[in-house]
């Protein structure tokens, strides 16, 4: 249904690997029947448990301070404003050590930034395991 794929695409902040690889997985797992809303939500759910080892390993070496940011900019799917106070507070961090903290996490792939929206994750479905992970 196209509210089902309407979310995929939001969920997955519109990036078309993700996209591909929770497509692959709906339809090698759905296959016989309509996809709504709740199938895919299920679907996605199951693609990050059956990547869960995978997901928790790009995550294990990092710092609390870069898991929380990482958790935050999860939880909004993009950031334009590292320095606002309510985000500040949510990562328990000065806004010189979050531009420390992004930096890092860009230096190694795992956050990108988007000209018209702003930074994400660089890897969708990590951030759908952190948002059902809290």
């Amino acid at each position: 249904e196209k509210d089902a794929l309407a979310w995929i695409c939001g969920e997955l902040c519109d990036v078309p690997n993700s996209i591909s690889e929770a497509g692959a997985w709906i339809k090698d797992h759905f296959s016989d029947s309509v996809v709504e809303l709740r199938h895919a939500a299920q679907a996605l759910d199951e693609l990050v448990v059956q990547k869960e080892q995978t997901l928790r390993s790009q995550i294990s070496l990092l710092s609390e301070k870069e898991k929380s940011l990482m958790r935050a900019i999860a939880e909004r799917k993009f950031v334009t404003h590292f320095a606002s106070k309510e985000f500040l507070s949510e990562v328990k961090t000065v806004a010189s050590a979050t531009r420390k903290i992004v930096a890092k996490l860009e230096d190694r792939g795992l956050l990108e930034w988007e000209p018209k929206r702003g930074t994400r994750l660089s890897n969708p479905l990590l951030g759908h395991f952190l948002r059902r992970n809290r």
